[in-house]
């Protein structure tokens, strides 16, 4: 009598399970003749192993939707976030700032621009509609900094039942749920209502806080409830609940920056728009990437700002205009500031944020959650500019590229290096990396070297006598001979003298002293000492007074003492594949040809220039 053969049942392959099927089968003494691969019931087993097969895989998808780290289904991972107490972003819509002067007003004359006010704006022939989310006043004729939304209102009505199972949904997906009006009449003939806020923080409900409450539901629409009478006023029977909310086209609008007034303003027609701010900050929904990532940060926040990890999360939450952002506190800070914490934010197509979004960030996200005693300070990213001499050897029997359109394929890959590995906080430039991507940038590229080069750019203030600080966050070259730090520099005048540049020497005390020179490079001639000192990492300018300079800013361009480079604190890492000083050449190996047997002949790069 055959041992029967144990089913193994961690298996989900159809043949895995098949074959364990028949080995089940040919154990047992009934079935240990039959042909299993040519009878008829080898059609019998197919079946049998499908129905398996598919239970095995719905028990894993099923499984997987259990845990948020693994669930795919949105509504599946919005549930996850829900649990956490987390509520996804919605669509946010592009806004801009514009100043509006009325030219046909009478003096003195209030006009008013109320919610809804419409502008339009075209991006390659496309209109787009912007609209006010709020009213303004003047008596001037103009209205400065006046915000803009590219949202169309919309409305949806409830009569509240509580014995009803009725959803109070925004019946779009993308809505923009930052232009919410939700307002409730008494009932159907009332022609007064109560506005509702949405609840911030639960320490700050009352029984009687007219508030309400935004969740994502599972089909990606967003629900509104109302409060229990414990937890913010609870409603009655037969109360109206209307919702206005703006739909928006997202981050097509991006960009608008010529704007027009398509409804008058208190009768008058004759209107100038002038735009302070271009329209940005257009996003979809927030992505499950994202709501995975974020939902236990603001859980372990609890909605308060203590940790940088807080702040980072508070803010990543609530302001989808946003790349990456870094936050730390004073103590760390060089010099240290303390009772501060510093947020800088790398901002998605620019590099810096308006002063708008600076003090909504502060105001309406930050302080609300902060602790009393710190006070939080947006700063802008400082970016370090890394470039490249880069050579590299080929074999020519490997392509059919020429050897510019191989420098070209090169250049390419590094431009993609920097926009995958760099362009955030907290990045690394990691030297054997990149040579890893120009090695594999060609089948034919056999190897590769790059002197890296990092500068600074700032822009002085003319005719006047200042300090600058210049960090380039890893420590500069050390250098005890001729050979200056300061590789290169952007020319300027000073003293009344043109074409000067920054170079550097080394004292008699072991210390590097920066200098302006003039001149053409070999004829330089000095034409001012002790303007700044390089110490470790930072090139500080302390007596540096020019009265112009080419360009919109001064670049200083330094060698640095290690090819691996890291950003501290806000500094944000990108490759600068347009300095004029920037090239990438390719060499034909000629131990590959066969041109140099011997390797005597055969041609090394120099480390150094």
């Amino acid at each position: 009598m055959n041992e029967t053969k144990r089913l193994d049942v961690s298996d989900i392959d159809f043949e895995s399970i098949r074959d364990n099927l028949k080995d089940f089968l040919r154990s047992q003494d009934t079935l240990q003749d039959y042909d299993f691969e040519g009878s008829a019931i080898s059609s019998l087993v197919n079946v049998l192993s499908y129905v398996t097969h598919y239970n095995a895989v719905n028990a894993n998808l099923g499984l997987n939707e259990t845990f948020l780290d693994t669930a795919q289904f949105r509504g599946s991972v919005v549930g996850h976030a829900r649990q956490l107490g987390y509520t996804p972003r919605s669509a946010t819509s592009a806004g801009a700032v514009v100043d509006i002067t009325v030219a046909d007003a009478t003096a003195g004359e209030t006009l008013v621009i109320p919610r809804g006010h419409k502008f339009r704006a075209k991006i390659d022939n496309t209109s787009y509609t912007f609209i006010t989310l709020e009213e303004y006043t003047s008596t001037t004729g103009s209205f400065q900094n006046i915000p803009i939304q590219q949202v169309a209102l919309n409305t949806a009505e409830y009569i509240f039942d509580a014995e009803s199972n009725e959803k109070y949904l925004i019946p779009n997906e993308n809505a923009d749920t930052s232009t919410l009006l939700v307002r409730v009449f008494d009932s159907q003939t009332s022609l007064t209502s109560t506005p509702f806020i949405p609840a911030r923080s639960l320490t700050t409900i009352e029984p009687d806080s007219n508030v309400y409450f935004i969740t994502e539901n599972p089909d990606g629409l967003f629900e509104i409830t109302f409060g229990d009478g414990i937890l913010g006023t609870q409603l009655e029977n037969g109360n109206v609940i209307n919702i206005e909310f703006g739909v928006t086209q997202k981050a097509a609008a991006n960009g608008a920056r010529i704007f027009t007034s398509v409804d008058s303003i208190s009768g008058f027609s004759d209107i100038t728009v002038s735009t302070v701010n271009s329209a940005r900050g257009g996003a979809e929904k927030e992505s499950l990437e994202s709501i995975r990532y974020l939902a236990p940060l603001s859980y372990a926040a609890q909605n308060r700002a203590v940790t940088s990890r807080d702040y980072e999360a508070i803010v990543r939450e609530s302001f989808a205009n946003l790349r990456s952002i870094k936050a730390w506190g004073g103590e760390e800070n060089d010099p240290p500031a303390y009772g501060k914490v510093f947020i800088s934010v790398n901002p998605k197509n620019t590099e810096f944020l308006t002063n708008e979004e600076k003090e909504f960030i502060t105001d309406t996200i930050v302080s609300p959650k902060n602790v009393a005693t710190i006070t939080p300070e947006i700063i802008d990213p400082v970016f370090l500019y890394i470039t490249f001499e880069v050579f590299f050897k080929y074999d020519p029997s490997l392509t059919n590229l020429s050897k510019s359109a191989l420098e070209s394929k090169v250049t390419d890959n590094i431009r993609e290096f920097s926009n995958v590995e760099l362009n955030e906080f907290d990045s690394v430039f990691r030297y054997s990396n990149f040579l890893r991507a120009v090695d594999n940038a060609d089948e034919s590229v056999l190897n590769s070297f790059a002197r890296v080069y990092i500068s600074r750019r700032f822009v002085p203030t003319l005719f006047e006598k200042r300090t600058y600080t210049l960090n380039y966050s890893v420590d500069l070259f050390e250098s005890f001979g001729t050979r200056p730090v300061i590789r290169s520099s952007s020319r300027f005048t000073v003293d009344g003298v043109d074409n000067c540049r920054f170079t550097d020497i080394l004292n008699n005390d072991g210390t590097r002293e920066v200098i302006i020179v003039s001149g053409t490079e070999g004829n330089e001639s000095v034409v001012k000492r002790r303007v700044g000192t390089i110490e470790q990492n930072k090139i500080i300018l302390t007596d540096f007074v020019p009265t112009d300079f080419e360009g919109t800013m001064v670049s200083i361009e330094a060698i640095p003492n290690s090819y691996d480079i890291a950003g501290a604190f806000n500094t944000i890492l990108t490759v600068d594949c347009r300095c004029n000083r920037y090239r990438v050449e390719g060499y034909i190996d000629t131990i590959v040809t066969g041109e140099d047997d011997s390797g005597a002949s055969y041609r090394t790069f120099d480390k150094n220039e």
